[in-house]
């Protein structure tokens, strides 16, 4: 897959995590706490409310997400010409299958948690990757780091700036768990993590 195709996809994984006001109108939102990341509760990264890409099927996926949420209500898509993988969101959750099994699962926490608290419990990030979101002159950019000991992507918040300026207070914004050939696709796209500071 090429670089920019990668880099898309990657993107696109973020807004999975979006929620869509269309959809849900005025319900109350799931309570996702830390989704595990940090507490490990009901399981930790990669594992996000038992389902683990690269062994959960979609049918269990579906069982579990249907018992915490109402899948009636969410958006589902089949795998397209484009090669997007058929996927569910649900509010601020997103899955995608292939071959019937979870690939990527993808969630805002809905409680705050900081790059510090992140690296504390997984260590340095093996990887950042800074886009810019946009073609305009100055469009504004977001990172990524990434973790290969559990094969995640975390999602940091956009800045209106040329550098992206991480600081250990930074805010995660969004968690993508993949599965292991999922997420080592992704190596090509890295830059070295040099620590915090700009990028």
């Amino acid at each position: 897959m090429g670089f920019r195709k990668k880099s898309a996809l990657l993107l696109c994984m973020l807004i999975l995590c979006l929620p869509s006001a269309c959809s849900y109108g005025n319900r109350p939102q799931v309570v996702i706490g830390d989704g595990g990341l940090i507490s490990g509760e009901p399981c930790s990264a990669p594992c996000f409310w038992n389902i683990n890409p690269g062994i959960t099927t979609e049918k269990e996926a579906l069982q579990i997400l249907s018992q915490k949420l109402n899948v009636k209500n969410c958006d589902s898509w089949d795998k397209d010409e484009s090669g997007r993988d058929k996927g569910i969101r649900c509010e601020s959750i997103g899955i995608t299958f292939d071959n019937n099994i979870v690939n990527t699962v993808s969630f805002r926490p809905s409680e705050i948690v900081t790059v510090e608290e992140l690296m504390e419990k997984y260590g340095a990030p093996d990887g950042i990757f800074v886009a810019a979101l946009g073609i305009s002159a100055q469009p504004p950019i977001a990172m990524m780091l990434y973790f290969d000991t559990v094969n995640m992507v975390i999602h940091l918040p956009e800045q209106d700036s040329r550098i992206y300026n991480l600081q250990s207070d930074t805010l995660v914004e969004s968690v993508v768990y993949m599965s292991k050939t999922e997420y080592l696709s992704t190596k090509n796209l890295r830059q070295e993590w040099t620590g915090y500071g700009g990028y």
